[in-house]
């Protein structure tokens, strides 16, 4: 008997001391504007809104609390902290409208479809590049092809190191659809380009503003 009231003490005395889940632990919901192809992402005019944009999720304070870049298939992903907002809306920087509210929970799980309309021009920084080789950062996402539209006529080659297929991946405007094995460019990459002479290559804008909410 003595070793079955020791048993329940130890029982009750583990279940008081080991920590459950608190406010400050609990997942984030997850907001996704998956693909144009399913009506979710981000439209402009009905249109694909353009890559290298920014989605802003702002929540029942007015709050900005959470911000990530479109991707080249209009697609994009905001994870919100169930702590600080009960609901949250979602827009475009630079565009007017938007959509939501939508309730935010723990753990949860939301495709959004993102329409707005009236779209400032972007953002953008330029890029001087010299004559023969250049390495540089891209800060945008986009099809090769479309990132380097606008110096299509100077550039020879670009190259991108692959890190899971340890090798470099080529893109030429110049060159038959098969031999490019690059296709896209993403936020950071870093490429050697070769441009012919000396050229301003127009990239977006880097967006590093950012609110982050902190707990007491």
């Amino acid at each position: 008997m003595r070793w079955l009231l020791v048993s329940l003490v130890v029982a009750m005395t583990a279940a008081l001391i080991v920590p459950g889940p608190t406010a400050a632990q609990a997942l984030p919901h997850l907001f996704i504007g998956a693909s144009i192809l399913d009506d979710s992402g981000a439209l402009l005019d009905a249109l694909p809104a353009p890559a290298g944009r920014v989605v802003v999720a702002t929540n029942q304070d007015g709050v900005d609390v959470g911000r990530d870049t479109i991707d080249a298939a209009s697609a994009w992903a905001i994870a919100v902290d169930p702590v600080f907002s009960t609901e949250v809306t979602f827009t475009v920087l630079g565009a007017e409208g938007g959509t939501g509210p939508f309730p935010v929970e723990v753990g949860g799980h939301t495709i959004v479809a993102l329409a707005v309309t009236t779209l400032d021009p972007a953002p953008t920084r330029a890029v001087m590049l010299r004559e023969g080789w250049n390495l540089v950062g891209w800060t945008g996402a986009a099809a090769a092809a479309d990132a380097i539209a606008s110096i299509a006529d100077e550039v020879n080659v670009v190259f991108r190191w692959d890190a899971g297929e340890q090798r470099f991946l080529s893109f030429s405007p110049t060159a038959p659809p098969f031999l490019n094995s690059l296709d896209d460019l993403d936020f950071g990459d870093g490429v050697w380009i070769q441009v012919a002479a000396g050229v301003v290559w127009t990239q977006p804008a880097i967006v590093v503003a950012r609110a982050v909410a902190l707990s007491a």
